[in-house]
């Protein structure tokens, strides 16, 4: 009975952790298409990208790759994402997408 009653908290806490870093990746998503747009506008006024707000998307790439990892189960249930795990780097979402 314990193991039945650990397995449903597990999945509880699971759909939970889904659920919030969803949520979470929702709001990042859209953060990247304003950074995105504001990216597009200074290219155009000064002819060149803003290298800080570049570096700045690139670690967001690296935070959402992490949660869309988390989520789409190639992570345990147990390594959850950034604040409950280390900030990724850059580097690592590129290891990431030259595996994939």
């Amino acid at each position: 009975m314990d193991h039945e009653k650990t397995f449903h908290l597990d999945w509880l806490w699971r759909a939970l952790a889904v659920l919030s870093f969803g949520f979470i990746s929702y709001i990042l998503l859209v953060l990247a298409w304003v950074l995105a747009a504001v990216q597009y506008g200074v290219i155009i006024i000064r002819g060149e990208k803003n290298q800080p707000l570049s570096n700045l998307m690139q670690h967001l790439n690296a935070y959402l790759s992490q949660i869309l990892g988390y989520l789409g189960g190639d992570t345990k249930a147990t390594d959850l994402p950034f604040p409950f795990s280390d900030l990724p780097t850059k580097s690592e979402a590129d290891n990431d997408q030259s595996q994939g």
